[in-house]
């Protein structure tokens, strides 16, 4: 079966299986959608409203979102210090940031795992490149992430080989 005729979820569980039976391509990232795709969905949530949040992006559609695309849900995606101390209380302390999230999950379907270790890097990132020293992940880490992936693929005008030797990954252009 070729990837166009495949369901969302079909080319998740797909990804799944490749990376439990091939060791080999477990940390090959595989993007399913195309930048200007991504740039476009992450500029919506960025320009939206509180009220459009609300009504668009809600929290618990986020969540449910990333649960679907990655088969894990945002409690168990976030380590400890990626959440704030509230997280049990209130998992929607930053809707743009989840809504983000959302995004880079539906272009890394079943890579949970690869993604959480990048967004961790940008976190560190942030930490050491700006004043704000909070581990608790923020809209710009996930932003940075989506942005550092295609530009390890090659997919933007910076130096390649340079981060995708950084990431320690290897990447396959997968998209619709």
């Amino acid at each position: 079966m070729l990837a166009q005729d495949m369901s969302k979820i079909e080319k998740r569980d797909h990804i799944i299986l490749l990376c439990a039976r091939k060791p080999m391509t477990r940390n090959t990232l595989r993007i399913l959608h195309t930048y200007p795709y991504v740039q476009d969905l992450v500029q919506t949530v960025i320009d939206a409203s509180p009220a459009q949040m609300a009504q668009q992006y809600s929290g618990a559609a986020s969540r449910n979102e990333i649960t679907e695309n990655w088969k894990m849900p945002l409690a168990l995606f976030l380590t400890e210090t990626m959440k704030p101390a509230n997280f049990a209380r209130d998992p929607d302390w930053e809707p743009k940031m989840s809504a983000v999230l959302s995004i880079l999950s539906g272009m890394t379907l079943g890579q949970a795992h690869i993604v959480r270790d990048l967004l961790v890097e940008a976190i560190e990132r942030r930490i050491r490149d700006t004043q704000d020293k909070r581990e608790v992940v923020q809209t710009r880490d996930v932003l940075d992430t989506v942005h550092h992936i295609y530009e390890a693929a090659g997919l933007l005008k910076q130096k390649v080989n340079e981060h995708a030797a950084y990431f320690g990954f290897f990447i396959l252009i997968y998209c619709d």
